[in-house]
């Protein structure tokens, strides 16, 4: 079987407080660092399930593009088919309260926004190329738009979230499957 996913990745980086979360101060904790977002972890997966896959998603033009697409190649994940960007790479900053619970986070994945369906053109026939294709909605609307209305494989979808599912109402009849949370599907 083989995959494409077209979606979202970017850098994590994670703060648990080892006490209660004080606003507004500095709280010792732990910090960490790792890859992430939808469309890298879905890669991930599906490699590691076997699937030959790859991720269309837009690299970024600092360190932490460097650094996301070392971590790549180290998990398996084929980023033959990226786009290369003018933006630093997509990230997220997440602190989380001394349960593990998320307190509050901000995302940066401006570079999305390059993912335009002029430049997926060129990169259509591996995606038809493929048994199924996974999308993620961080992805711009006209590019779901594009994707759904010229890709001839099945189409698989992960809403991202509340403030970006609505994206995906435009397609929903060309998708096979769409996998939201309860929050996204109300969305």
């Amino acid at each position: 079987m083989r995959a494409v996913v077209i979606g979202g990745m970017n850098l994590d980086i994670l703060g648990v407080p080892h006490k209660a979360l004080l606003a507004r101060d500095s709280n010792p904790g732990k910090i960490t660092l790792r890859p992430g977002g939808v469309g890298r972890n879905i890669a991930k997966r599906l490699h590691d399930l076997g699937t030959k896959t790859q991720l269309i998603t837009a690299l970024g033009n600092d360190d932490r593009a460097s650094l996301l697409a070392h971590l790549c190649q180290r998990d398996g994940v084929d980023l033959s088919l990226a786009l290369q960007t003018d933006r630093p790479a997509p990230c997220y900053l997440c602190i989380h309260d001394e349960m593990g619970d998320m307190a509050v986070a901000v995302n940066d994945m401006s570079a999305m926004e390059r993912l335009t369906p002029e430049k997926l053109e060129s990169r259509l026939s591996a995606v038809n190329a493929a048994d199924a294709c996974v999308l993620d909605a961080n992805l711009p609307e006209d590019t779901l738009a594009f994707i759904a209305k010229n890709a001839s494989v099945p189409l698989i979808l992960d809403p991202v979230s509340c403030a970006k599912a609505p994206r995906v109402k435009p397609v929903l009849l060309h998708l096979t499957a769409i996998k939201p949370n309860r929050l996204e599907a109300e969305a």
